[in-house]
């Protein structure tokens, strides 16, 4: 499930009461163990005609109150096999937010299938620690899902910082796929672009990239242990490409500016900027009629005869007194007063 057009359609066939009736089982086809469809409270519903599996139910709750399921048709496509059936909203709990877990870290995952997929390898792998150790951890794993898609999950998870901050680490495990320029600009939200909006309220959270698509991929494909050690281990501090963090090696904080190009005619100025370096923006701020437009001409001529290629603009007069302007200075008719 990666995002919604709108808003979710909403199921009226069914209700909630009448879902909570409905039994709970494992499901071998997403790789789910009974024991992890009951600690998430995943219900199966049943076509009554053909006796087989038509849909998957995923509990939400408000305040810890059940509210609604989001359900999952196993008889329609991917894109229209999501719905809703009672109150089910960006208000909501994260899905997963009341199963038992004591870890100090809490790992958000963007699936109904990747927070128990994800559970469940990781207590195959304390399962595995206790058999090898002889002894029982205490830890358990906290792992939850948004409910309502990438497109709604900063709004989600900003609805849930309480429960999210009472965590010492926070972990993103978002799909790992990107929406095209041109799925941006239909509103589409995919994985890693809901990640980038996500870390705008959770500056401190910790990313993890995956091999594959997403984790109940994982599951399904028998790398659980791949899973589980990856979001262990790579979970790395993110930093978008439009930020960056402070800090670095203290060598190269203390490498001195770069020397810049000279401007022969203005050697104090020259002395206080250090030259004029490629790449910076330097802008010349006066009051009218003081000489900004006369002081970048002379700029842009001393840069010409060294060499270098420019690029001038000047709105406030025509084309013939800009040429006039270069040939009085190069002729040492015009000029400002050295600085």
């Amino acid at each position: 499930m990666s995002y919604y057009k709108g808003k979710p359609k909403i199921m009226t066939k069914e209700t909630v009461d009448e879902i909570e009736t409905y039994p709970i089982e494992a499901i071998p086809e997403r790789g789910l163990t009974l024991d992890t469809c009951k600690a998430y409270g995943i219900r199966t519903g049943y076509n009554e005609e053909t006796g087989k599996p038509q849909a998957h139910y995923f509990p939400h709750y408000k305040k810890g109150k059940l509210t609604g399921f989001v359900r999952r048709d196993l008889t329609l496509p991917k894109k229209q096999a999501w719905s809703v059936v009672g109150d089910v909203s960006v208000k909501s709990e994260l899905f997963g937010q009341g199963v038992e877990g004591n870890s100090k870290k809490v790992v958000i995952v963007e699936g109904m299938y990747d927070a128990p997929s994800l559970y469940q390898v990781q207590m195959d792998n304390l399962k595995q620690w206790e058999a090898k150790n002889k002894r029982k951890s205490s830890i358990r794993p906290v792992v939850v899902s948004i409910s309502l898609g990438t497109k709604n999950a900063k709004e989600q998870i900003g609805n849930n910082l309480n429960f999210i901050n009472s965590h010492d680490e926070t972990v993103l495990c978002f799909d790992n796929d990107e929406a095209t320029p041109e799925q941006r600009k239909k509103g589409v939200v995919l994985g890693q672009d809901a990640v980038m909006e996500v870390s705008m309220i959770l500056p401190e959270m910790k990313n993890v990239v995956l091999d594959k698509n997403d984790p109940n991929e994982y599951l399904v494909d028998g790398k659980g242990a791949e899973l589980a050690k990856k979001v262990q281990f790579d979970a790395k501090d993110y930093s978008p490409s439009t930020v960056v963090r402070g800090g670095g090696d203290l060598d190269e904080l203390m490498q001195p500016i770069a020397k810049g190009i000279e401007i022969p005619s203005f050697p104090k100025l020259m002395n206080l900027l250090k030259g004029l370096r490629p790449a910076e923006f330097t802008i010349i701020l006066a009051p009218p009629k003081t000489g900004k437009s006369t002081l970048a001409k002379e700029i842009n001529y001393a840069l010409l005869k060294q060499k270098f290629k420019t690029f001038g603009c000047y709105l406030e007069e025509p084309l013939i007194k800009t040429k006039q302007s270069f040939l009085a200075i190069h002729s040492g008719v015009a000029s400002l007063t050295r600085a």
